[in-house]
């Protein structure tokens, strides 16, 4: 079973989008172009949703040493971090010593991207090798699924598209990093949503009545999709309050699917905040195109979604 290989989607470059990451390297960063030969190029990689809970800045860096603005500050309110309270922390982020680059890449390297708060710190030799390692963490266990089915030789005549998208989807719900079936449809080789949905039911049923596996694909929560709100443009007080009512929603028996929650919180929380226009602008297609589901929004009753409104 073979994936793509790691692809870049940057939103200042006039290069394709997104662009194959070994074309983006070659292209972006020149590595053969070395001006200075006395220092070295180091990438500090940090996985999203940990960034945007961690990440601070009251712009003290937009200040002279008089405590003058060098330019007119952002209208928005300034980045507190949502996990520990901090003010500003920009300096740790772009700071980067060669001492505390990692000097070889290994499976704990990967482990972590996702659970330190600064990432990892690589240098420019590692950069693509970093993510065709990251790439093969989920590849090889979708690889095991694969195989674990074929060895039946029960996938003959089967939609091998749907049954490889499949592999894919189990793979990052083991992994602990799901995702939803239109994100797998969206890089999948044509294979539908319901494609996908009946190759997952014949994966489980094999290998659950043939092998007596039991698949364990991990439990979703309703806060893996809070990835969404960068998606939209919400502000970090809004992404704040969304993310509060996410998790007081885990007191409650929602008997809801985890998109269906995080949909009708993000658009609740924004309908009462001072973004709701930016919501009704983008259209709730753009969450459908997001992976979320819009009948969602509509089963909700105002018992269900009491616990969002505030105090």
């Amino acid at each position: 079973m073979d994936i793509s290989p790691p692809q870049v989607w940057d939103l200042d470059s006039s290069l394709p989008f997104p662009c194959h990451l070994d074309h983006y390297v070659s292209n972006s960063f020149r590595p053969s172009f070395q001006p200075f030969l006395d220092y070295q190029r180091f990438f500090r990689i940090v996985y999203a949703p940990t960034f945007l809970q961690s990440f601070a800045s009251d712009r003290r860096h937009m200040k002279n040493s008089n405590g003058n603005w060098i330019a007119p500050p952002p209208a928005h309110d300034p980045i507190v971090a949502d996990d520990d309270g901090s003010l500003y922390n920009l300096d740790e982020y772009i700071r980067m010593n060669a001492v505390d680059a990692v000097t070889q890449l290994q499976d704990d390297t990967i482990s972590a991207v996702f659970t330190h708060k600064y990432g990892v710190l690589v240098s420019e030799s590692q950069l693509e090798d970093f993510f065709s390692l990251l790439s093969l963490a989920f590849q090889d266990r979708a690889n095991e699924v694969y195989k674990n089915i074929e060895d039946q030789k029960s996938t003959r005549g089967r939609n091998q598209d749907a049954l490889l998208a499949t592999c894919l989807y189990i793979s990052c719900r083991q992994e602990d990093k799901p995702r939803t079936v239109k994100e797998i449809c969206s890089v999948a080789n044509g294979a539908t949503k319901k494609e996908i949905g009946r190759a997952k039911e014949y994966i489980v049923k094999q290998l659950d009545s043939e092998k007596g596996q039991s698949v364990e694909m991990g439990t979703i929560h309703a806060g893996d999709f809070m990835r969404f709100c960068s998606n939209l443009g919400m502000t970090s007080q809004v992404v704040k309050a969304a993310q509060e009512a996410m998790h007081k929603s885990e007191e409650f028996d929602i008997r809801r699917s985890p998109v269906s929650i995080a949909t009708i919180v993000i658009y609740i929380i924004t309908q009462l905040s001072d973004e709701k226009k930016l919501l009704r602008g983008l259209n709730i297609l753009q969450f459908i195109q997001m992976g979320f589901s819009s009948g969602g929004l509509i089963p909700f009753t105002h018992t269900d979604t009491a616990w969002l409104l505030p105090d």
